[in-house]
């Protein structure tokens, strides 16, 4: 019996799938074994995908740093923390929870040292991972700019509203 083109594409994946439950560990294994070699392999691999085809690597990083930032709003629990925050939401809740307004916050200052110091994509692996331990808080653009203004955040940065 011959399988055609899908039907071959499909048990392989199948074969692949039970070889991974049964070698768990390989590819952790592998990894730790040959760092140096696929740190150089991974960096040629990106910088050629991203002169390829630009647009996809664009769209794909946009895509990551998006469900990133949704699993971080999901961690601090989805909405403003600032209890004074006047948002309306659509149910009649206050408190905004729209997630393209939503910022992480440093509750004690210190943001842009930490993201300087280990990197933002670093920093939001570390909020899913462990939480916001009493060290960060969503707040909506609005709250965080006020809280800037208040506790004279503002320094060089960005700012929300320019």
């Amino acid at each position: 019996m011959s399988l055609t083109g899908e039907e071959a594409q499909a048990r392989r994946k199948q074969q692949i799938a039970a070889w991974r439950e049964r070698n768990p560990d390989y590819f952790k294994d592998y990894a730790k074994k040959h760092v140096e070699e696929l740190r150089i392999y991974y960096k040629e691999y990106y910088r050629e995908a991203r002169t390829d085809n630009p647009e996809k690597f664009i769209l794909r990083s946009r895509e990551g740093r998006h469900k990133t930032k949704l699993k971080v709003i999901e961690v601090l629990g989805g909405r403003c923390a600032n209890p004074d925050c006047r948002w309306l939401n659509e149910d009649g809740t206050v408190g905004c929870n729209d997630t393209r307004l939503l910022e992480v916050d440093h509750i004690h200052g210190g943001g842009r040292k930490e993201v300087e110091a280990i990197g933002y994509h670093a920093m939001m692996r570390s909020i899913i991972e462990f939480g916001g331990q009493g060290k960060y808080q969503l707040l909506c653009r609005c709250c965080n700019h006020l809280k800037r203004i208040k506790n004279g955040e503002h320094g060089k940065g960005k700012s929300a509203c320019h």
